[in-house]
């Protein structure tokens, strides 16, 4: 394996339990609560998207930018102060870039949220680049951001290997040719089954990575 992309949110973090909560948080604020088909429709979601269908959907007086800006500010406590790394990810991480192997994060989460934990774990340096929702029109239900990651590695997708633990960015990585890593976050525990069926291996746990891979 020569070139690897990683989801941030429930594949290297710990940490799907901020965004499972976080629609209703949000429309908490506006004495609004969300419809069990509204939760499941914002997972798949970035945070400008999320945004622009809650104004949309519950009509609310604030801007798109201005609600992206209340979720942004929603989620960056537990960035910078609880958030934590999923068991063995360092050491995983670690491996693959004594190995040469390039890496890049691919999250639909804000820049400012990602950047910040990359650099509380200590572990930014792993990375060649990083992209993320702000980056991004569309979410991980369409494959564009694991293309341009494509790009920026200069490989096709072919000779990549993508690591997510969500089932929508699963296929829509699978569908535009990439290798593709399941990785178990138990936020996505009625997907699971559908995910191993759909991806190349999968992992519960990053010790079982190095054996999978074989480098």
């Amino acid at each position: 394996m020569r070139y690897a992309i990683f989801d941030l949110d429930g594949t290297l973090l710990d940490s799907m339990g901020i965004w499972e909560s976080l629609d209703a948080k949000f429309l908490k604020r506006y004495g609004q609560t969300p419809t069990p088909e509204m939760h499941r429709r914002i997972k798949t979601l970035t945070v400008r998207e999320a945004a622009q269908l809650f104004k949309m959907k519950y009509d609310l007086l604030p801007t798109v930018d201005e609600i992206s800006s209340e979720i942004n500010q929603l989620c960056t406590e537990e960035y910078l102060n609880h958030v934590q790394l999923k068991p063995r990810a360092r050491e995983f991480l670690e491996y693959l870039h004594n190995k040469a192997v390039k890496m890049c994060i691919a999250t639909a989460g804000p820049r400012t949220n990602t950047e910040q934990v990359l650099l509380r774990m200590g572990i930014i340096e792993y990375f060649d680049f990083i992209l993320t929702g702000d980056d991004m029109k569309t979410g991980k239900d369409d494959p564009e951001i694991f293309l341009r990651c494509a790009a920026g590695f200069g490989a096709p997708p072919g000779e990549i290997t993508v690591f997510e633990d969500a089932l929508h960015a699963v296929k829509s990585a699978k569908k535009a040719g990439f290798r593709v890593i399941g990785v178990f976050d138990p936020s996505a525990d009625q997907e699971w089954v559908e995910i191993v069926e759909t991806c190349d291996d999968y992992i519960k746990d990053f010790r079982e990575a190095i054996v999978i891979l074989n480098i």
